[in-house]
């Protein structure tokens, strides 16, 4: 009998381990081609399964993520805001039918708009990251100016994501407890549930204990963010934690020490969309997924769980580059026993395809636009949206988030998603110059610009006094702008001229150096 247990335990850990090193396999495999850099922490029922950190948390110091390291967490920040609301609400001090009105009745809509609208995002109430142009210096400055704001749609009809209304929520917390909002989530969820390394405001935290924000880390090349005034997140994403923080967040739900049962299940229940009481809800391979994934300037995060197995994936990344949906399911498939692959050679691909880079009409409203961008051969659509592109075989890539794939004859691509594939010629695009400083100004066409190798030029082009910008094919999905004295940068701002005629010289020989010369004829 001892024998036969002494084999049962070796074959137990051989099996572990190599569940350990298939895991390790995949998150390796996006650190290697900087599309992760960060920690993961990997529970089931209550057990680590898997935790490593990758790259680092501060690349000019050479200081390297570790189990400790703290990360902004942005928005998984609404499932903690959702929590001590449903808590109040099992306390009686809140109601989940409980109007707007009560708390904020100059506000349109406030006598249709309840508590549970805020948490599932139905409100209709307008969303400040519209525009960005709702002040968050204080709760009288945001009122004041939501009261001039009408309804997007009626409350409880549709879906749309809001952080506006979360900030709400957080007002809500410190009428009804009495205390701000930040010692109210201390008191209701972060001492309970003994998560001593979170808080709020990552500026707060000292330099050797928090991760540093990048826009990309991709082997030696970095680039940092900018860092964001806690004022603009707040109850809506401004938590700052560890990976093993969230993993007591978890426990404490899973073993109902915060929340009863019933008022747990309503939270995991969708309403519009997939959005129930502050978790997003999928069903993955079967089994019934509530998730909160965070994202802002520096930072990546994903809360992953599999309530009825209690298993819980932790991804927190200080880069905006990291693909944290497509190691999200990649993880879900390991666990769950399902093939997936892994991302090939990303430097032969940059090779044999920057050739292709340009802009490709897939449909009447929907342009692909093929470029580089942080040592990375990216798609981004006319609609803004990004994503990196993989290898998926000889003369063939992918983007992996959609599961679209692209290869090319001749001139043309050839568009695979969905079963479906379409074959659409490159567009003859190039860079433009527009500006008020130009003949047509900001409106009108833009002045062409003759690509000469890695230089795009015009000549004698009239300029007045004002200012210009570069972008692509008349759109500004690509474009550049004024970064320093030296070098100019994706999204860059306004540069301004002086009058007169001039060859301007666009050089993009060093993507992370791209320079102007304004030369005068």
């Amino acid at each position: 009998m001892r024998i036969l247990l002494l084999i049962f335990l070796l074959l137990a850990g051989k099996t572990n381990a190599q569940s350990e090193q298939r895991l390790h396999a995949i998150v390796n495999a996006y650190y290697q081609i900087g599309l992760f850099n960060g920690n993961v922490h990997i529970t089931e029922k209550g057990k680590t399964i898997f935790m490593r950190s990758y790259g680092y948390a501060d690349m000019s110091a050479g200081r390297k993520n570790t189990a400790a390291t703290r990360f902004n967490a942005y928005s998984i920040t609404k499932p903690v805001t959702a929590t001590v609301l449903l808590k109040l609400v099992a306390e009686g001090k809140l109601n989940l039918h409980q109007r707007l009105s009560s708390f904020y009745p100059s506000l349109p809509g406030s006598d249709s708009i309840t508590i549970r609208h805020l948490l599932s995002h139905t409100s209709g109430i307008y969303n400040y990251n519209n525009d960005f142009s709702m002040p968050v210096g204080s709760e009288k400055e945001m009122i004041d100016w939501l009261e001039e704001k009408p309804l997007d749609f009626k409350p409880g009809s549709q879906f749309r994501y809001s952080n506006t209304g979360y900030f709400l929520l957080g007002f809500i917390i410190e009428k009804v407890t009495g205390i701000s909002y930040e010692a109210a989530v201390r008191q209701y969820v972060l001492s309970p549930a003994g998560m001593h390394e979170s808080g709020f405001d990552l500026r707060t935290v000292s330099d050797g204990k928090k991760a540093k924000g990048y826009i990309y880390i991709n082997g030696k090349k970095s680039e940092e963010a900018p860092v964001w005034d806690y004022r603009e997140l707040y109850s809506a994403g401004g938590m700052y934690t560890t990976t093993a923080d969230l993993q007591r967040f978890h426990r404490v739900l899973q073993d109902g020490k915060i929340l009863p049962d019933s008022l747990m299940q309503l939270s995991y229940t969708a309403y519009q969309k997939n959005y129930g009481l502050g978790w997003f809800v999928d069903s993955i391979a079967g089994k019934k997924i509530v998730s909160h994934s965070g994202g802002a300037t520096g930072f990546r995060s994903y809360l992953i769980r599999d309530v009825a197995n209690d298993i819980c994936i932790v991804l927190l990344s200080n880069s905006e580059m990291s693909d944290i949906v497509v190691l999200r399911n990649k993880l879900l498939a390991e666990l769950n026993g399902q093939p997936y692959d892994l991302p090939k050679n990303i430097k032969r691909l940059q090779q044999n395809f920057y050739k292709y880079e340009g802009a490709y009409n897939i449909t009447n409203s929907l342009t692909l636009y093929l470029h580089r961008a942080k040592s990375m051969l990216m798609a981004t659509t006319n609609k803004g949206r990004s994503s990196v592109l993989l290898p998926a075989g000889k003369d063939a890539m992918m983007i992996e988030a959609i599961g679209a794939y692209l290869s090319f004859k001749n001139d043309s691509l050839i568009f695979s998603q969905k079963g479906e594939t379409v074959t659409v010629p490159r567009l003859k695009a190039g860079w433009g110059i527009t500006g008020s400083a130009t003949e047509n100004g900001w409106g009108g066409r833009d002045v062409e610009m003759q690509r000469e190798g890695k230089k795009w030029i015009a000549r004698k082009v009239i300029l007045k006094k004002g200012v210009i910008k570069f972008r692509y094919n008349n759109d500004w999905v690509l474009n550049y702008g004024q970064s320093n004295a030296l070098y100019l940068c994706k999204d860059g701002k306004d540069i301004k001229v002086a009058p007169g005629t001039y060859k301007i010289v666009l050089d993009l020989t060093d993507e992370d150096k791209v320079q102007l010369h304004l030369l005068k004829e």
